[in-house]
């Protein structure tokens, strides 16, 4: 009888710490999608401003969103940055998306003025 309710308790056991280790890769899991996307914002925000100051001839007749995006999701695709990857590839994400909505401004401004 004792050995039946031990076995039961431990399977009770076993699924609540199933259950918390479920818990914690989801919490993690948020945790870094929050931080890539508050990288992601800033980063942008970074770019705009740089964007801004320097145009479009700062770096060898690129802006610096598209050389910083395009170097950083390279390097995060291929592998380099160990544990700051994700960071890297959201920087690098960041810039493009910085890129193409100054790009499409361009177009929209130049479409627009015909």
């Amino acid at each position: 009888m004792a050995s039946a309710a031990i076995s039961t308790y431990r399977n009770k056991l076993d699924n609540l710490r199933s259950t918390l280790q479920r818990a914690r890769s989801h919490a993690k899991e948020q945790a870094e999608e929050v931080t890539e996307t508050l990288v992601e914002t800033v980063a942008g925000a970074g770019f705009g401003a740089l964007d801004e100051r320097y145009g479009t001839d700062a770096i060898m007749g690129a802006s610096v969103p598209l050389v910083v995006g395009v170097v950083a999701t390279g390097a995060a695709l291929l592998g380099y940055g160990g544990g700051m990857s994700g960071t890297m590839a959201a920087i690098g994400r960041a810039g493009l998306v910085c890129e193409a909505y100054r790009r499409g401004a361009t177009m929209y401004r130049e479409w627009d003025s015909e």
